[in-house]
């Protein structure tokens, strides 16, 4: 029988010593399935409260934890007891845990038995404790340890394995400490590390120096752990050690092959050169910053390396993440190249050693040392095997090494995926100062984060942006098309073209989706503009053309209706992901429900699915999940718009389940038209549909027209089923140009949601831009005109005359808008002024240094709005007042005394028969800026003194009161006293005194008092 094992924490400096317990206990719960916990560490006395929220089930737990010397009594416990009930009152499920490395006294052990009460607790002792850090791998077992420490006395006679082993705490890890005896006396000592490495001596030394510094015996003993490997210090065996390992990191990580990747034979049978392709990555992480927590959206991965050195990034497939470890390996692996792939990197003199996760097999269990004696077996490392080793060790000690882990995700086993990570936790532990890079997909690290969490940084890639997406349509054109002039501003040209178009833009979100289009392009000769047509020539050229080498193609009509079905399906479920059973059912039961389309495929099922993720990972197996109590793959398509283009294309075919004779496009979209999963699905075969487009834009249009129009103040009600039904207008579904004309109506007459969807532009700029702009124009000349119908015709016209916003494009703008403001045509001069409004808006809004840069043609165009203000039209009244708001909140304009606008506002605030030519008019003299008579431009400060006297004095004031204040402070202000009667008779021209809040009375006739 087995001695239980005792743990000694192996620090006498008492705060040292309670960091070194709670890590142990952060160990401890996340080997129980607990995320890391929150401590409160009290460190005199080495105990500490813990708490944590279980992984997988809606539940916490407490704890309370001592090292003490000596067993904890019943005392203790029910002081215990009353934290957790006060615990269970708050409603959550708690779970109690009490540990006690000395354990407990028989008494409190018997009272915790006979405890009736709900607040029962766990009791766990040293040993258990033991027992459960091996169960949750964070250790090692005991025998295997002392199996792996009989190796290291093998060549010893008459030594004798000791049963009572010890694990040590320690700031190195954790450790088995076996012992061996002599004639009943220990003599021998082995310690080995908790992923099965024995220790290095130099680290077994530290341990033996801090167990005699808290007063144990192992300085007294032989240590039986290994000394550095003898003959390895001669310099140029070293260097060719390490130059057979900079070879092998070449071959390994210096090319980029294009498998899985659409590409014609001559770009699928070259090796392209990682240096020449690689795209800087940037990262996206929430890190925290004492107790407060900081998001950092968007930074590049050397300055985030050099503050993180340890890092978790996890992306989905294609984002990057093997190139960049790839990267950072040929980067360290070669002084000579140091930034010559990724810029700015810490200058760092890291030994890379990289660890490709799918390669590992076996070795997902093994311990450091035996990745590392994997690592050295290599070639051409193999020849050098023993100096490369010695020289690993050195680094590490010397905390000299970058460990590049590489799809921690592919290791299919949880189990095995938990255990490797337990490993490179060991590492860490036993050499703190080296850094490490690990990749993983989200589905896949999950499993693992807990145990990585207490000492990685998490993050994740960030999509690309515009300058990424040039950088690599630049960089791929040059190496696989060639390096001329012609190919470079081609390549500009491209990426110009995907970046201005948000619907191809997201296919080009990360490096994979951005290759597969320019391989699109490559293979047509243009890229299409049109979402439908690019998705289809994408998974036409995935499914056909790719490397054929020893492959043969999957015909389309094979391909597609499986895949359409299965897409269907998932959608319908609400799915993005989908088990390997549940596919293999589908697809069965796609090839019963298609028997024109799929009665004679070849193949089984299964085969299907193996050539569709090998050839084309148009879909493919991103991890491993539970379901039915069994642990088995997940299947997702490439991306999530690959999914919704199949599933679009299904309900144009028929190729879904369900499907009936009497069905038509409208009917089987129909049930989905408010569903958010659905709304690039409808467009999408909207565009597909044909001839059965014309009844599905009709039946749309029917449904959006029994929308309410949303609230002007609150323009946010963005349903799927508008959203749907303008991507089908932007995307130009073909359909009779009258029922596009009602279509649009009824986009116009929502429009306060135009402002702020990615399809307006799109609408605006496309083939039925004009119509939209008429339609708009009608919409706002008729008698009662709404601000959705002004927002409508403002989008219609920013978007197709003044579609740029940088300095240039907002300077052509200027010109257009103060060009149009002296059309002769009043539709012209209203569009002018609309386009105005924006225009102050964007300056406001982006770039506020840009204003002074249009003071002069801002100062222009407010003099030429005045005659729209004063003119008997609402609509130019109307369009007036807007750009008017936006000019006074740019304060790049002061109105003049002459003519009177303000009081021309003022009337129109109060008297007009337009509703919203009120509202605009009392906004338009809320936010003019307020001139003295000393020079028209600057706002006196007796005035602003003033102002805030009459706000405080009458406290609760209308805003329309508010408004009249302003009016009347600027006008005792700005004006000649001689002038002040006549302003006040203007002012309350055709104003009953009787209708307005008395405070407003009084104040206009203080005006008149003035003069």
């Amino acid at each position: 029988m087995q001695e239980a094992t005792v743990i000694r924490i192996l620090e006498k400096e008492n705060n040292r010593r309670g960091d070194l317990f709670g890590l142990l206990m952060t160990d401890l719960f996340v080997a129980l399935g607990y995320e890391p916990p929150r401590l409160n560490v009290h460190k005199p006395g080495r105990e500490l409260d813990l708490s944590a929220d279980h992984r997988l089930e809606p539940r916490r737990a407490f704890a309370e934890c001592k090292a003490t010397a000596k067993p904890i009594g019943g005392a203790d416990l029910n002081k215990f007891v009353g934290v957790l009930d006060a615990e269970h009152k708050k409603k959550r499920p708690a779970t109690g845990y009490f540990i006690s490395l000395a354990g407990f006294t028989e008494a409190a052990i018997e009272q915790e038995k006979k405890r009736r009460r709900r607040t029962k607790i766990i009791l766990l002792t040293g040993p258990e404790v033991v027992a459960e850090l091996v169960r949750g791998r964070i250790l090692i077992e005991k025998d295997r340890a002392t199996e792996l420490a009989g190796r290291l006395c093998a060549t010893l006679d008459h030594l004798v394995l000791d049963l009572a082993t010890e694990l040590f705490a320690h700031e190195r890890g954790w450790m088995w400490a076996v012992y061996y005896t002599q004639g009943k006396a220990r003599t021998h000592v082995a310690l080995i590390q908790s992923d099965g490495t024995p220790l290095a001596r130099s680290l077994a030394e530290e341990v033996v120096a801090a167990d005699g510094l808290c007063g144990g015996g192992l300085h007294k003993l032989t240590c039986l752990n290994p000394l550095p490997m003898p003959g390895v210090d001669d310099a140029p065996r070293v260097a060719d050690a390490l130059g057979a390992y900079r070879q092998y990191l070449e071959n390994e990580c210096g090319f980029i092959q294009l498998d899985g990747l659409p590409a014609d034979s001559d770009v699928g049978s070259r090796r392209l050169r990682l240096q020449n392709l690689f795209v800087p990555l940037h990262l996206a992480l929430t890190v925290t910053v004492g107790k407060a927590t900081k998001e950092i959206g968007r930074e590049a991965i050397s300055a985030v390396l050099a503050e993180f050195p340890r890092l978790a990034i996890l992306a989905a497939p294609g984002g990057g993440k093997s190139t960049l470890i790839k990267s950072l390996a040929v980067d360290y692996g070669d002084p000579s190249r140091h930034n010559q792939i990724i810029t700015d990197l810490p200058q760092s003199d890291w030994l890379p050693l990289f660890f490709r996760c799918r390669e590992l097999r076996g070795l997902a269990r093994g311990s450091f040392a035996e990745l590392l004696e994997a690592l050295s077996q290599r070639e051409p490392v193999r020849q050098h095997a023993a100096v490369f080793r010695a020289s690993v060790d050195r680094a590490l000690l010397a905390g000299r090494v970058l460990l590049l882990v590489d799809g921690l995700d592919e290791i299919s086993d949880q189990g095995d995926r938990a255990a490797f990570v337990c490993t490179l936790r060991a590492a860490l532990q036993a050499y703190p100062d080296i850094a490490m890079v690990v990749t993983s997909r989200e589905a896949g690290f999950r499993h693992v984060a807990a145990h990585l969490a207490p000492i990685c940084t998490h993050a994740t890639l960030s999509p690309f942006d515009e300058e990424d997406i040039r950088r690599l349509s630049v960089a791929w054109h040059r190496e696989v098309v060639g390096d001329t002039e012609k190919v470079r501003a081609d390549a500009e040209e491209l990426a110009a073209t995907i970046a201005r178009n948000d619907r191809i833009q997201r296919l080009a979100v990360n490096p994979l989706l951005l290759t597969t289009l320019l391989l699109v392009k490559r293979w047509v000769g243009s890229l299409p503009t049109r979402r439908a047509v690019l998705y289809g020539k994408a998974v036409e050229v995935l499914l056909m053309t790719w490397n054929t080498e020893g492959h043969e193609p999957i015909p389309d009509e094979e391909a597609l209706p499986q895949l359409c079905y299965v897409a269907s399906s998932m959608m319908i479920e609400g799915r993005q992901k989908i088990s390997r059973p549940r596919l293999a059912t589908l697809l069965q039961e796609a090839r019963a429900a298609l028997p024109t389309e799929l009665g004679y495929v070849k193949g089984t099922v299964e085969e299907f699915i193996h050539r569709v993720e090998d050839r084309s990972s148009l879909l493919m197996m991103t991890g491993h999940d539970v379901e039915d109590g069994r642990l088995i793959e997940f299947f997702e398509f490439r991306h999530l718009t690959f999914q919704e283009f199949l599933t679009a294309l299904a309900a144009v075919e028929g190729w879904h389940p369900g499907r009936s004779e009497k069905d038509t496009l409208g009917s089987v979209l129909d049930p989905h038209f408010e569903e958010d999963a659905w709304r690039e699905v409808i467009p999408l075969a909207a565009v597909l549909g044909g001839k059965a487009t014309e009844g599905l834009i009709q039946r749309l249009t029917e449904k959006v027209r029994d929308l309410e129009a949303p609230d002007q103040e609150r323009p946010d009600s963005y349903t799927p089923l508008f959203l749907a039904f303008g991507n089908c207008l932007a995307d130009e579904a073909a359909a009779h140009p009258e029922t596009i004309r009602a279509g649009l109506r009824e986009v116009i007459r929502l429009g306060n949601l135009l402002d702020n969807v990615a399809f307006t532009p799109v609408l605006a700029k496309g083939k039925y831009g004009p119509d939209f702009r008429e339609e708009a124009r009608k919409a706002f000349l008729q008698e009662e005109p709404e601000f959705a119908h002004l927002m409508a015709l403002l989008m219609a016209v920013w978007w197709q005359e003044a579609e740029t916003r940088d300095l240039t494009g907002l300077t052509r703008a200027a010109a257009w808008c103060f060009k149009q403001l002296k059309h002769s045509d009043r539709l012209s001069r209203c569009e002018g002024a609309l386009c105005c409004s924006l225009l102050c808006y964007e300056l406001l809004k982006n770039d506020e240094k840009k204003l002074p840069a249009f003071a002069e043609s801002l100062h222009e165009g407010g003099d030429t709005l005045l005659p729209l203000i004063f003119s008997a039209e609402a609509s130019e009244q109307y369009a007036a007042a807007m750009a008017l708001v936006y000019l006074g909140e740019c304060r790049a304009w002061f109105p003049p005394v002459e003519p009177n606008l303000l009081g021309q506002l003022f009337r129109l605030w109060r008297t007009s028969e337009h509703a919203e030519v009120r509202r605009l008019s009392g906004w338009a003299l809320a936010s003019q800026p307020l001139a003295p008579r000393e020079d028209g431009r600057r706002l006196a400060s007796v005035a602003q003194a003033e102002i805030e006297e009459m706000l405080q004095r009458y406290e609760i004031l209308e805003d329309d009161d508010k408004i009249a204040t302003l009016i009347v402070v600027w006008y005792r202000h700005a004006l000649p006293d001689t002038e002040l009667a006549q302003r006040a008779r203007e002012l309350t021209e055709g104003v009953d005194l009787n209708t307005i809040g008395p405070t407003l009375r009084e104040l206009l006739e203080r005006l008149g008092e003035k003069s």
